[in-house]
């Protein structure tokens, strides 16, 4: 379990911006909810990488309400492969479901010709900051 100051120092979102997505119910921690002022926060590493998509997508100025099942998907999702076996793996969605792939052999221009708009996040390369930023923070003498 990771409190709120060890998910910020992982997922690169700033307090204010977590705080902002718990309290609108965008992501509710899997391993504490704050029943009020004082009470703590839990999050689990999944919730660690639906928050690193988070930073992403705010980052490249996306709102956020267009990728929430996928941000949802990441969190609770069946299927989902372990943190350290999403290396090279992609998420899709046609906005309705979302899908984990491998990224080296996706078919873009198969799956473009029966939708018309994807949405297509590097859920290896979130996976991989978060990994990396656990061991860090870890490592990290208190």
């Amino acid at each position: 379990m990771y409190y709120a100051g060890n998910a910020t120092k992982i997922t690169g979102l700033s307090y204010r911006q977590l705080d902002n997505v718990v309290r609108n119910r965008l992501l509710q921690p899997s391993r504490g909810a704050a029943h009020g002022r004082g009470t703590v926060r839990g999050f689990s590493e999944r919730d660690l990488i639906a928050l690193r998509l988070v930073k992403e997508l705010l980052d490249a100025g996306h709102r956020l309400s267009p990728f929430m099942h996928m941000i949802r998907y990441v969190q609770h999702g069946r299927g989902l492969p372990p943190l350290d076996q999403l290396d090279g793996k992609v998420l899709v969605s046609n906005g309705r479901e979302a899908h984990v792939v491998d990224g080296a052999k996706m078919n873009l221009s198969g799956t473009l010709q029966t939708r018309r708009m994807l949405h297509v996040v590097d859920l290896g390369a979130a996976a991989g900051h978060v990994h990396h930023r656990i061991q860090q923070v870890a490592r990290k003498p208190k």
